[in-house]
């Protein structure tokens, strides 16, 4: 059995046209189509009754990676609490590496997006931190902190590769035993993704917590508890189609992996939406785990990469119906 790979994280817009575009300009993602789901089969999978979105991706520059925007038609996102932090509890930001930090810094400039403190570190390794137009946090990272122990790029002119997902978390023992028992994911070690003086980037000035990073395959999933600030929980009646970072997903090369990974995380504690949801192109399911996050197990049919935002849009008359519909 392979490895999991982490092969996506899934954002919930308000506004999803407007968040894709942001992230191509800012960063020079490509646009990888986009779909509508909805429906009792939809429903099985995301856990929402009468459920109907439209879902737009991105690419980066490795290989079995996506950003999935979702846009909620019905039922409609709750947006994010107005004095939500860094430290409360969800998924709460994400990293890139960028191929030239200069030029993104310029980039946002000419988006109006402010960077919340002027970048860290000296060059070579700066850092900073900006809010996307949906208020979700994006790390700028000048070094890769995989360095040479990234994936091969599949799209090496690409500028940016997601290098991280942070998970802030209640109890880091149990998020542990979860991400690796339940999910397979190693630890890293020899890796260090932040020191303590970064947390000023995302608002937190010396905060005290503890970390944990996770081997995501060409990322890093970083589970984070903090102590002081607290995480405050989710608010009363969260649910994943509420404005945010809704879930990331492991992804797997075979329908045997995707089984065999789905059978262990049921036995270790995680609860099914329901039964896997096979449509020829992938198979899916979303399971909520012990402490109430949602993960996506998926197995997307490389022949079908095209159809599932999983390669750049073509630019063939149908890939601009199928990207303005999706």
């Amino acid at each position: 059995m392979s490895e999991p790979l982490v092969c996506q994280v899934a954002f919930v817009a308000l506004n999803g046209k407007k968040l894709r575009k942001w992230y191509e300009q800012a960063f020079g993602f490509l646009c990888a189509g986009g779909t509508v789901f909805a429906g009792p089969l939809t429903t099985r999978v995301q856990g929402i009754p009468r459920v109907a979105n439209v879902c737009r991706w991105l690419v980066d520059s490795k290989d079995l990676f996506q950003v999935e925007i979702f846009e909620y038609w019905s039922p409609k996102s709750k947006p994010r609490r107005p004095d939500w932090q860094a430290c409360d509890i969800g998924y709460s930001r994400v990293g890139l590496h960028v191929a030239d930090f200069d030029r993104a810094i310029r980039n946002l400039s000419a988006l109006g997006a402010r960077p919340l403190t002027e970048p860290l570190g000296s060059r070579g390794a700066r850092r900073l931190c900006v809010r996307d137009p949906e208020g979700n946090l994006v790390e700028l990272m000048e070094d890769d902190p995989l360095g040479g122990r990234g994936l091969p790029k599949a799209r090496p002119e690409v500028p940016v590769a997601v290098r991280s997902v942070t998970l802030s978390v209640p109890d880091l023992g149990t998020a542990r035993r979860t991400w690796t028992d339940a999910f397979g994911l190693a630890e890293v070690r020899g890796v260090k993704l932040h020191e303590p003086e970064h947390e000023c980037l995302w608002g937190l000035p010396g905060a005290d917590k503890d970390a944990v990073l996770l081997d995501g395959g060409g990322m890093l999933l970083e589970l984070v508890e903090y102590r002081n600030p607290a995480g405050r929980p989710r608010p009363e009646g969260y649910r994943i189609c509420d404005q945010g970072i809704m879930n990331v997903a492991l992804g797997f090369r075979s329908k045997e992996d995707f089984d065999h990974a789905f059978a262990r995380a049921c036995n270790r504690g995680c609860r099914p939406n329901g039964a896997p949801l096979d449509i020829g192109v992938f198979k899916v399911m979303y399971v909520t785990d012990p402490q109430g996050f949602s993960v996506e197990l998926l197995y997307p049919r490389p022949w079908a990469f095209r159809l599932t935002g999983f390669k750049p849009s073509p630019s063939w008359p149908w890939s601009r119906r199928a990207s303005t519909r999706g």
